[in-house]
């Protein structure tokens, strides 16, 4: 029973030090965006995104699956200096390689007609992302449950990135500033991390074969990141080369997606820390253990899931107009659209992210997320060049919600860690939001325009849901809650 005690302790302390860092995450686009979606208006966001989601590929590649691998080999080995510091070398050198095949073929890229020539000195500038990744170690720090330096880390970087903002982008000409000052920041925030590490590896002899051994499991680890990757960059890409006014476009989806990213980090924050335990729980025969956790993760999915899916309904409208001002007029339906994947952003990060992959199942993630991804492409083709962003939404939508569908029956299939509660339990959370919203729109009608009466609102939206939740005696109000307050009141 101790035992169980302070290993829950554990995932309480690494989930809130995870969720300080997703909320530094979170408060960086909030705080910036407004500023950026004025100063740099539709166009300048629109050439920020389709830079980016070009930078995206490269950057992926670079990462490669090295960070899941290193984290899963290194949470076995947090125990023992000698092997966990063999991890972290073999990974190291590999993305030296990595990362110079991947500068070279953005620079063949940078250098081919494929390329507008407004685009070209952007891209050049991202190649300091690529860069940043040989130094990003926050695999070792994530596979020995040490989230306190990684939430320390980000939240130190996102002040001086939101204070480099505020002094170095004053007009629509300083997107090459923004990329600069981006790009250096994550080069530094990977930098700041190795002092931290010095003592805890130490220098063990390099084996070729070793090595090249990495490669075979980092490979099919990273197939499903890279489904992921295309995914989200490949709307930006395909509106950049498809749609008719490109830029005006790709600054509407890409702020919208701002909104959407911002809750995606909130609905998966407990996505890291519930990996590295599962990957444990599943080798050592602890399936009881497994099951409860991702009882717990489909829970967490739902009881912020739904909620969300009904303020984003009701004030789409305000939402975009308090963040991004006057313009962006696709903003709003594009927010309401986007409803869909708070969903399914939250169940693949349970049965993805903190079952199959931490199980050893990267083939089928690899299978499902390519079917996707054709999906995705087919319906871009098809639809963003007569209806702009909202075709490329329609498009993810649409093949996300299958590909969901096709997780959500290979999980059920298994049967082994299946429950039909598991749905049954989101009842509850349909019935708080249906309830909440009420109220919500009914205010919404008559407070408007003032970012501060759209955080009124919000607010009273959130007490309302909870007092429903109360009322209706729902589990994870009352267990959980009374859990943190008692380990509060022992400290």
């Amino acid at each position: 029973m101790k035992t169980r005690n302070t290993k829950q302790a554990s995932l309480l302390l690494n989930y809130i030090y995870n969720l300080l860092s997703s909320l530094t995450n979170i408060l960086f686009p909030l705080i910036t965006a407004p500023y950026m979606a004025r100063v740099l208006r539709e166009e300048g966001n629109g050439q920020i995104a389709f830079v980016t989601s070009v930078a995206m590929y490269f950057v992926s590649f670079t990462t490669f699956g090295f960070t899941l691998y290193g984290q899963r080999e290194v949470s076995k080995y947090k125990d023992d200096i000698d092997k966990r510091s063999k991890v972290f070398f073999e990974l190291l050198i590999l993305k030296v390689f990595f990362c110079m095949a991947s500068v070279a073929a953005l620079f063949w890229l940078i250098a081919s007609p494929y390329v507008a020539q407004s685009y070209k000195g952007l891209m050049s500038i991202c190649s300091i992302q690529i860069i940043s990744v040989v130094f990003d170690i926050r695999f070792f720090f994530q596979g020995i449950e040490n989230f306190r330096e990684l939430a320390i880390r980000t939240m130190i970087m996102r002040i001086l990135g939101i204070i480099c903002l505020f002094i170095f982008v004053k007009d629509q000409g300083d997107v090459w500033k923004y990329l600069l000052y981006t790009s250096l920041t994550m080069l530094l925030a990977n930098i700041i991390m190795w002092p931290k590490v010095i003592g805890l590896i130490k220098f063990t002899g390099i084996e070729i074969k070793a090595i090249m051994n990495c490669v075979r499991p980092a490979f099919f680890l990273y197939l499903p990141v890279l489904a992921e990757t295309i995914f989200s960059a490949l709307d930006s890409t395909m509106i950049g080369y498809l749609a008719v006014d490109s830029e005006y476009e790709n600054g509407c989806y890409g702020s919208a997606i701002k909104i959407i990213n911002v809750i995606s980090i909130v609905m998966m924050a407990d996505g890291l820390v519930f990996a590295s335990r599962n990957a444990g729980d599943y080798a050592k025969g602890n399936y009881d253990s497994l099951k409860e956790h991702l009882g717990i993760a489909f829970r967490y999915v739902w009881v912020l899931g739904f909620p969300i899916i009904a303020g984003l309904l009701v004030l789409s409208d305000q939402i975009s107009l308090c963040i991004f001002g006057e313009g962006y007029e696709k903003v709003p339906l594009l927010l309401r659209l986007f409803t869909v994947r708070v969903l399914t952003h939250g169940i693949m990060n349970v049965i993805v992210n903190q079952y199959l992959l931490p199980t050893g199942r990267e083939k089928i993630c690899t299978a499902f997320n390519a079917g996707g991804i054709t999906a995705n492409f087919i319906l871009n083709l098809a639809l963003i060049h007569r209806y702009g962003c909202i075709g490329a939404a329609i498009a993810s939508i649409v093949s996300e919600t299958l590909l969901t569908c096709a997780f959500i029956a290979y999980f059920a299939f298994e049967k082994k860690f299946w429950n039909r509660a598991i749905i049954r339990q989101s009842s509850k959370y349909v019935i708080a939001s249906i309830v909440m919203s009420i109220p919500v729109y009914i205010f919404k009608q008559v407070w408007s325009g003032q970012w501060y009466l759209v955080g009124i609102i919000i607010i009273i939206g959130a007490i309302i849901y909870g007092l429903s939740l109360l009322v209706m005696k729902d589990e994870m109000i009352l267990v959980y809650g009374k859990r943190i307050i008692a380990k509060i009141k022992r400290k």
